[in-house]
């Protein structure tokens, strides 16, 4: 990838080439397939610290609410004793959980596994995707662009929450940034410039976005999510690379909402797949992991979202993620 125009050269040989001989006549560029998998929490995040010390991260993150009720409503927020971060999230959240329609009908596609996940219906299986060169600039994403803001800034108050509850995080990568302006991600494919400009993201001390926010708004298709998330991928992909974060395989991080739960997923890049979208502008048969949907006004979704969370800053954040990205 390259940001900016100008072409990275990763160690691991992922170049960016412009060779219209290269292109197969039926893969044109910046087109491809993507499909997406539900995977359980111990596929999509490796636990870096014991069993012990992930229960206490976690039950640091109970709210009150939670303490004494299974489930979140309004009623609650009005009896929350004190202020806080988590009570905070939960105004907004609310208010949120209560504009998303009960059920959405996610896809008009062929749709090959159709499951209902809580609130929404996510469908899995290939879509046939076509890259937007500016992905803000789609009409649905400019009609929805406040809703979409919205959302940004909840999951920036949540994960700022998260990082700021863990203990004995190493004191070299403790200066994370989540900046309120979305950036704008950009990387190239077949000689074209793109960019991708996610909800909001979580960002190192080298300015490298480690984590990015995908919102969701109502109508979209899960083809659709998967597309952006893609494109989001992408440009926080380009971005580690034009730091020098090469590795055999680039393990990038979203966290979303579609409809009423939020998701974490992962993209797994290897320098082959780099190069060959680099060069050709194809991404057949690309797999996006996706944990279950979490609704997060239910005690036990809450509480599952938020181990699969602080065990991602805790991995994202620990010596380990050099060692792990390069015995894969």
């Amino acid at each position: 990838m390259s940001e900016g125009g100008r072409p990275t050269e990763p160690a691991t040989g992922a170049t960016c080439c412009d060779h219209a001989s290269q292109v197969p006549e039926t893969c044109q560029p910046t087109m491809g397939t993507i499909r997406s998998r539900e995977v359980k929490l111990e596929e999509l995040v490796p636990r870096v610290t014991d069993a012990e010390r992930e229960d206490k991260d976690v039950d640091q993150l109970i709210p009150w609410v939670f303490r004494t009720s299974r489930i979140v409503e309004e009623s609650h927020i009005e009896e929350w004793p004190g202020e806080g971060r988590l009570k905070d999230f939960f105004k907004n959240f609310i208010n949120y959980h209560d504009e998303v329609p009960s059920t959405e009908l996610v896809d008009n596609h062929e749709s090959h596994n159709t499951r209902a996940l809580g609130s929404t219906v996510r469908i899995s299986g290939r879509e046939r995707i076509t890259l937007s060169r500016k992905n803000w600039r789609e009409p649905m994403r400019e009609r929805h662009k406040r809703f979409l803001n919205w959302q940004g800034t909840m999951l920036s108050d949540l994960m700022k929450g998260i990082y700021q509850s863990l203990e004995a995080l190493d004191n070299e990568v403790t200066d994370i940034k989540f900046p309120m302006n979305s950036i704008r991600l950009q990387y190239q494919i077949r000689g074209g410039n793109y960019a991708a400009q996610p909800e909001g993201t979580v960002i190192d001390k080298l300015g490298v976005p480690i984590i990015s926010f995908n919102g969701w708004y109502e109508g979209q298709t899960w083809g659709d999510s998967l597309r952006n998330t893609l494109s989001v991928m992408l440009g926080q992909l380009t971005k580690s690379l034009r730091r020098g974060a090469v590795f055999p395989e680039q393990r990038v991080y979203i966290v979303g909402f579609f409809g009423k739960e939020l998701y974490i997923a992962l993209g797994l890049f290897s320098s082959d797949l780099i190069t060959r979208a680099q060069s050709t502008g194809c991404l057949e048969d690309f797999e996006i992991l996706i944990s279950p949907g979490y609704n997060l006004c239910l005690q036990e979704n809450w509480i599952e979202a938020i181990r699969g969370l602080t065990r991602l800053f805790r991995y994202l954040l620990g010596d380990h993620t050099r060692i792990d990205s390069i015995q894969s």
